[in-house]
């Protein structure tokens, strides 16, 4: 809540962008990370700074699970739920598991200019790209704040044929979280399930997984996860489906006082644990069993369950861990990565 309201106001302007920055930067660098700026200059010297820190693998360093959400606005907003509840899960995820490190690296990465073509992702890809990095998942936090319990508060959404699969059809209540990969992102969706089941049982997910890299259904592609995707690299968008659900989307309504802040608290506690398992942590790993414990996400859950589940994840995102971008833009270029197959229209979903 702390967060969200230190965050709370319009995230706009050059100066609010940079002062937004500025407080997340604090904050990372306040629970112990060297943090870094990735500033960069866009179109019409448009420029924006990505903020980020590193918990550093202690076997796979150069293999990376990335967390992320956009800290800027569109004009006019306070963006509570869009997307200070994202930034807020980000910056928790990172204050737990601080003196957790894991195998693989863990990034925590806040996002400029989402609400601008998502430059700031675009970057970040960019350069992880040309380090020769490995994402073995990415997550987006797009909004986690709102939840609704009255029948036809949330807009249902349906499959598509040959592009998009929804878990279960016609849901009109809002009150679960939104987990949203393509074909490519089945074992993270597996393992974030997994993870929510186990220790976040009150938890409700839905899922929706779309072809390619979601062209076929472009509101799938609204957040930073979207040039992963674009790479045929493995990420999910992590959403309460925006104005899908929040009738303040976008607007001066949209208020930390509108939020549902144990809903953002248990998905952050979901995602933490689905964290830890892409990042797969070791049968003796009871640093990371105690950062999940210091959340709240295992509750009365013993030891030896606790490792079940997450080894059982862990075997789900063994795809992940071998997924490779196929394809590169032309060099210098930053352009979106060729289209699949399935785009040009016609595997079925998987």
């Amino acid at each position: 809540e702390a967060t969200i309201a230190a965050l709370e106001g319009e995230r706009a302007t050059p100066e609010q962008r940079t002062a937004t920055a500025a407080l997340i930067e604090a904050e990372l660098a306040s629970y112990g990370y060297a943090v870094t700026r990735q500033p960069y200059t866009s179109f019409a010297d448009h420029s924006g700074l990505n903020v980020y820190a590193t918990l550093v693998g202690t076997e796979r360093p150069d293999e990376v699970v990335v967390i992320g959400a956009h800290y800027d606005t569109v004009p006019g907003s306070p963006g509570a739920d869009d997307d200070a509840s994202g930034i807020a899960g980000t910056l928790e995820i990172a204050r737990v598991l601080a003196a957790s490190p894991q195998p693989a690296t863990i990034e925590f990465v806040a996002f400029d200019d989402e609400e601008n073509e998502y430059l700031g992702s675009e970057e970040y890809v960019f350069r992880f790209r040309a380090a020769q990095r490995t994402v073995l998942a990415m997550a987006a936090l797009e909004m986690i704040g709102t939840r609704c319990n009255e029948p036809h508060c949330q807009f249902p959404i349906g499959n598509i044929k040959n592009c998009f699969q929804v878990s279960t059809l016609g849901v009109n209540v809002g009150d679960f979280i939104g987990v949203i990969g393509t074909t490519r992102s089945i074992a993270l969706r597996d393992a974030f399930v997994a993870a929510a089941n186990a220790f976040v049982p009150s938890l409700h997910v839905e899922w929706g997984i779309v072809a390619g890299t979601g062209l076929c259904f472009s509101q799938t592609r609204r957040s930073d996860h979207l040039w992963f995707w674009n790479f045929y690299l493995p990420a999910l968008m992590i959403t309460d489906t925006a104005e899908y659900r929040n009738t303040n989307y976008h607007t001066a309504y949209d208020t930390l006082d509108t939020l549902d802040l144990d809903f953002a608290a248990d998905v952050t506690r979901a995602t933490t644990a689905w964290a830890l398992a892409m990042a797969v942590p070791g049968p003796g790993d009871d640093a990371a069993i105690a950062a999940l414990a210091a959340l709240g996400i295992l509750g009365s859950a013993s030891l030896r369950s606790a490792l079940t589940v997450r080894h059982s994840a862990r075997d789900r995102a063994s795809a992940a861990r071998s997924t490779r971008s196929r394809y590169s833009p032309a060099p210098g270029r930053r352009g979106s990565a060729p289209r699949s197959p399935t785009e040009r229209g016609g595997l079925p979903l998987a």
